[in-house]
């Protein structure tokens, strides 16, 4: 094989690992619903998940998203398995390491992930936009989790 059939081939080759491991990452995402399990703002380790939402409690409540195709998303409250209030976003995998989140009133940003496991992942923006309370652009930790 000559050297520019071996560059091509390896090209090729390298190029379709990328591409690959991003359709991967995206399959991985939109399987399932992921509950969110903590909201941390500006590097504190106060969950804002009992500021944010309407009677929220550990042992009864959840927020569950669903990322769907076509860029939509889904985020679904609950409590006591009674549907609180549901709310239509957008989402786009930017590459396999960044994702674009825009859901509720307290998510609007570029979000790092950081897959700890299969079933856990921690979701961090440098600069986030929260409505809620006018809080306007902080840095934001999710911790969330797929069942």
């Amino acid at each position: 094989m000559t050297f520019v059939k071996r560059t091509a081939l390896l090209l090729l080759i390298v190029i379709c690992t990328c591409t690959s491991c991003y359709k991967v990452k995206e399959i991985f995402i939109m399987k399932g619903e992921w509950v969110v399990n903590s909201v941390e703002l500006d590097g504190g380790k106060t969950n804002m998940m009992y500021t944010i939402l309407p009677d929220y409690h550990t042992d009864n409540s959840r927020y569950v998203v669903y990322f769907g195709d076509e860029d939509r998303c889904t985020g679904q409250y609950y409590i006591d398995d009674n549907l609180n209030y549901a709310v239509e976003g957008t989402w786009a995998l930017i590459d396999k390491h960044h994702i674009y989140i825009e859901l509720d009133n307290y998510v609007k940003g570029v979000f790092e992930l950081e897959e700890q496991s299969r079933t856990e992942m921690i979701m961090y923006a440098e600069q986030n936009i929260v409505k809620f309370y006018n809080i306007g652009e902080v840095e934001m930790i999710l911790r969330v989790t797929r069942d």
